[in-house]
């Protein structure tokens, strides 16, 4: 029998809700604009800005909206992202999506994540602040060492780092993260 358990780490996480997208194949005409390499990424400068990766197949993956603690509706989702696609590549036909998603990621204050034994016998990694694919990799890797007792200096390295630092309570947490987003939002329009 499988238990599954939700684990918070109250006062120093809150949950972010970001969607993502994949565009159509693009014509030869918009991949030739876009240079040689059938593969790259770009990351924002802002917390808020657009996340855009060119696929192999010829799409693009695009990141660049988040809620707290809610999900957005699929199509304000697909409205917001595919204007800030099109305010990013104006030159594009086409700012079409195929696929719409999201997911949840932990976020903490300071950026830092928790990493270590919670209580005896519970190991977690939590709060990857949306680089879970990278960090969950490495931490995963970590965190079967921890269990099993083995010593590594990345290890040592990732047990030293920072902790995740206080969030307020609601609802003075809510008022600082909406209003954080609502800057940031602003911030990442002068990107494109």
């Amino acid at each position: 029998m499988q238990r599954h358990h939700r684990i918070t780490l109250k006062g120093e996480s809150l949950r972010k809700v970001a969607p993502n997208t994949m565009t159509e194949p693009l014509s030869s005409a918009q991949l030739a604009f876009l240079g040689d390499s059938p593969e790259w990424g770009l990351i924002p400068a802002s917390r808020l800005g657009s996340t855009i990766r060119r696929t192999q197949d010829g799409r693009f993956l695009v990141r660049s909206a988040f809620s707290y603690e809610r999900e957005l509706k699929d199509d304000s989702i697909e409205r917001l992202l595919s204007d800030n696609f099109a305010r990013r590549y104006p030159q594009l036909a086409s700012h079409k999506f195929q696929y719409v998603w999201g997911g949840v990621t932990a976020l903490t204050r300071n950026g830092a994540s928790y990493f270590g034994e919670l209580r005896p016998g519970l190991f977690v990694s939590v709060g990857c602040n949306g680089a879970g694919a990278l960090k969950g990799t490495v931490f995963g890797k970590l965190l079967g060492e921890l269990v099993v007792g083995k010593q590594s200096q990345d290890l040592h390295d990732v047990l030293a780092m920072e902790k995740p630092t206080w969030l307020p309570p609601e609802p003075f947490r809510k008022i600082a993260v909406v209003s954080s987003i609502m800057y940031q939002k602003a911030l990442a329009l002068t990107e494109c």
